[in-house]
C-alpha cells in the first residue's frame, strides 16, 4: 500500500488574502438579507459555511440579523496562521468580523463564524 499523498499546505499571500475577501463578502451578501425566507436563506448561505458555523445557523429567522446591506469591500486583516483568514466587511449596521478557514492549500476558505459590530445584535 502506498501513503496517502501529503496535503498542500497553505501560503498566506495576495491571491489566498483575494479569495478570503471575496468569499467573506459573498457570505455577508447572503447572511445580511432579512427579506429572503429562512430556508432559502440558510440553503444559500450554507455552501460558503464550514459544517460548524452551517450548524450554528440551522434556525436563524434573518429578519433578526441586524445587517440589510454591504456597503462597502471587505478587508483582510493580520492572521497568526495561513489556515486562517480575518475578514472585515462594512455593512448598513458597522463593520461585521468573520473567521475563515481551510483545511489545506488547495481547499477553498469557508466561513467558521460572523460577528457582529460592537453594540449591535
Amino acid at each position: 500500500m502506498s501513503a496517502p499523498p501529503a496535503p498542500v499546505l497553505p501560503t498566506q499571500d495576495a491571491t489566498s488574502s483575494a479569495a478570503a475577501v471575496d468569499l467573506a463578502q459573498r457570505a455577508m451578501t447572503a447572511f445580511a438579507r432579512p427579506t429572503v425566507d429562512p430556508d432559502t436563506w440558510l440553503t444559500e448561505l450554507s455552501p460558503l459555511l464550514s459544517p460548524t458555523a452551517r450548524s450554528a445557523f440551522v434556525g436563524t429567522d434573518p429578519d433578526e440579523v441586524p445587517a440589510h446591506a454591504v456597503t462597502g469591500p471587505g478587508r483582510a486583516e493580520d492572521s497568526p496562521s495561513a489556515f486562517l483568514a480575518y475578514v472585515v466587511v462594512p455593512t448598513d449596521v458597522g463593520d461585521y468580523r468573520l473567521l475563515l478557514s481551510r483545511e489545506s492549500g488547495d481547499a477553498g476558505w469557508l466561513v467558521e463564524t460572523i460577528t457582529a459590530p460592537d453594540g449591535v445584535r
